[in-house]
C-alpha cells in the first residue's frame, strides 16, 4: 500500500491541476511497482493561517483529490473532512505556534482515518467535491445554475435521502450518478435574488447511517447591495446581526475570534466604531 497525502503548504503555492496530475502519475508509478495507492485529501489550516484562513483553497484541493480517486477507482482518507468538518474546535489539535502541523493528538486522528480506510470501516459521512458557485462569491448571474457533486467512499450514497434546499425551500432536481458519486445540477425556476444560501441534507447505506446536512455555499446575486453592519446579509440589519457580531468584539486581526465580516470599517480590530456602524442601520432593510 502506498498512502498519499498532498502537503498542506503545497496547496496554497501549485495550481490544483498541477498536483492532482502529480499524485495521479505517483500513483501510476506506484502501481506498476505493485502497490495500491490510498489517496488523501489536505490537513485544514486554522482561521489564524498567514494563507488561507478560510480553507478555500485547500478546500479546492481536497475536493479536486476526492474526484482524483474517484475516477481512478482508488480508496480515500479524508482528513480535511474529519478535522474540519467532523471535529468541534480542530484547532486543538495542531500545536499553538504552529497553524498548518497537527499536534500527537492531531496525528493520532490522522493514524486512525487511514487505519479505518485500510480495514474496510466506514466513519466518514458524504462529502463533496465539485461546488459551483463558489462560496462567498458576489456579482453572480440570476440565472446560474447550483452545480454540487456528491461522493461516499464506503457503503454509497442513500439517494433517496439526498435533497437540496435554497433559502430554507427543498428544491426538486435531478440526481445523475452512482452510490459512489452523484451530480446534482439546479436551474431555479425564477432568477435569483439577494443572497442565495445552499443547503444539502444526505447519508450513506452504512448501518447506521452517517449523515451529512450542512450549508455547502452561499453567493450574491449581481446588484445587490448591503447596509454596513448587516452580517449575515439577509437583507437587514438586525439582532440576529448583533448575536453574530458579539463574540468577536475586542479581537484583532491574528486572533482566533477575528472574523473579517465583523471588522466592518476594515481596520483590523472590531471594535465601538464598527458597533456604531451596526447601530446606525440596526432596523433597515436593503433588499
Amino acid at each position: 500500500m502506498l498512502l498519499l497525502m498532498e502537503g498542506t503548504n503545497d496547496g496554497n503555492k501549485i495550481s490544483v491541476e498541477t498536483i492532482t496530475a502529480n499524485l495521479n502519475e505517483i500513483a501510476r508509478k506506484a502501481a506498476n511497482r505493485g502497490l495500491r495507492t490510498v489517496h488523501a485529501t489536505l490537513f485544514p489550516r486554522q482561521p489564524s493561517a498567514t494563507n488561507d484562513g478560510t480553507n478555500q483553497t485547500t478546500s479546492a484541493v481536497s475536493a479536486a483529490v476526492r474526484e482524483l480517486a474517484f475516477t481512478q477507482q482508488r480508496q480515500l482518507a479524508d482528513p480535511f473532512e474529519v478535522f474540519y468538518n467532523e471535529t468541534p474546535n480542530f484547532a486543538a489539535l495542531y500545536s499553538p505556534a504552529d497553524h498548518v502541523h497537527p499536534n500527537a493528538a492531531g496525528y493520532d486522528l490522522l493514524a486512525r482515518i487511514f487505519a479505518d480506510v485500510l480495514t474496510n470501516v466506514d466513519s466518514v459521512a458524504p462529502v463533496t467535491g465539485l461546488i459551483s458557485p463558489v462560496n462567498d462569491t458576489s456579482n453572480i448571474s440570476p440565472a446560474t445554475s447550483v452545480n454540487i457533486d456528491l461522493y461516499d467512499f464506503g457503503a454509497g450514497l442513500d439517494l433517496a435521502n439526498t435533497k437540496l434546499n435554497i433559502n430554507g425551500q427543498d428544491v426538486e432536481t435531478p440526481l445523475s450518478g452512482s452510490q459512489r458519486k452523484v451530480e446534482i445540477r439546479y436551474t431555479p425556476t425564477t432568477p435569483f435574488v439577494g443572497v442565495v444560501i445552499v443547503r444539502l441534507r444526505s447519508r450513506d447505506l452504512a448501518s447506521p447511517p452517517h449523515t451529512f446536512d450542512r450549508e455547502v455555499t452561499q453567493f450574491i446575486i449581481s446588484g445587490t447591495t448591503f447596509l454596513s453592519g448587516d452580517i449575515d446579509r439577509d437583507g437587514r440589519v438586525d439582532g440576529v446581526d448583533l448575536l453574530v457580531f458579539a463574540p468577536t468584539f475586542g479581537a484583532r486581526k491574528g486572533d482566533s475570534r477575528y472574523r473579517g465580516f465583523s471588522d466592518i470599517n476594515n481596520d483590523g480590530v472590531v471594535d465601538g466604531k464598527d458597533l456604531a456602524a451596526l447601530a446606525a442601520n440596526f432596523g433597515k432593510s436593503s433588499f
